[in-house]
C-alpha cells in the first residue's frame, strides 16, 4: 500500500461512526475498502491476505483493539466480518467510457452536469480535492437514476461509489 493510497483512503475515513467497523479500512483477499455510508473507495490490490481484516484507524472515536501489525499498520481480524457488504453497492452494468481519461474532480462535474445529479459539494468539497490529488484517472462511470449510486472507475482499478441527495 502507498502513501497515495492511504491519504485517499483516509480523505473518506470517519472517526466517528457508532456501527465501530466503519471507522476502520477493510483488507479482503482481493480489495482495500473504506466508506463512510455515503461513499465507498475500493481498491484492488496484490498482498497476501489470509482473511480479512481491518486497519485500525487511531484517530476513531469508537476505539477497536489492536490485534496484530500487516505491512506496519495496526490491525484487527476479529471485527471484520462486522464491515458492510460494499460488494452490493457496486452498481452492474454497463460502464460509459470518457472520451480520454480525466481527472476526479472533471469527471464528477461532467457526470452530475449531464445527468444533474446532486451530491453535497460544499461539505465533500475537501474530500473531493484529496481524493483528485492522490487517485488516477477516471476512465469510466455507472450512471442509472439519479437517486442511484454513482460509480466511477479509475485507470489503477479503483473504484469511487457516491450517493447522490435525494431531492
Amino acid at each position: 500500500m502507498n502513501t497515495l493510497t492511504i491519504k485517499a483512503f483516509e480523505a473518506i475515513q470517519p472517526n466517528n461512526n457508532p456501527k465501530l467497523e466503519i471507522n476502520h479500512i477493510l483488507v479482503d483477499n482481493i480489495n482495500i475498502v473504506v466508506t463512510d455510508t455515503t461513499m465507498l473507495l475500493i481498491k484492488p490490490h496484490n498482498l497476501k491476505v489470509d482473511e480479512n481484516m481491518l486497519l485500525v484507524n487511531d484517530k476513531a472515536k469508537f476505539k477497536i483493539d489492536t490485534e496484530d501489525l500487516f505491512n506496519g499498520f495496526k490491525v484487527n481480524k476479529n471485527r471484520a466480518d462486522g464491515y458492510p457488504n460494499y460488494k452490493r453497492i457496486i452498481p452492474t452494468g454497463d460502464y460509459i467510457m470518457f472520451n480520454a481519461p480525466m481527472s476526479f474532480i472533471d469527471a464528477l462535474y461532467t457526470v452530475t452536469y449531464n445527468h444533474s445529479i446532486l451530491f453535497d459539494y460544499i461539505k465533500m468539497s475537501t474530500i473531493f480535492k484529496k481524493l483528485d490529488k492522490n487517485l488516477s484517472k477516471v476512465v469510466s462511470y455507472n450512471f442509472k437514476d439519479k437517486n442511484l449510486p454513482l460509480c466511477l472507475k479509475f485507470e489503477d482499478g479503483e473504484i469511487f461509489v457516491i450517493m447522490p441527495l435525494n431531492m
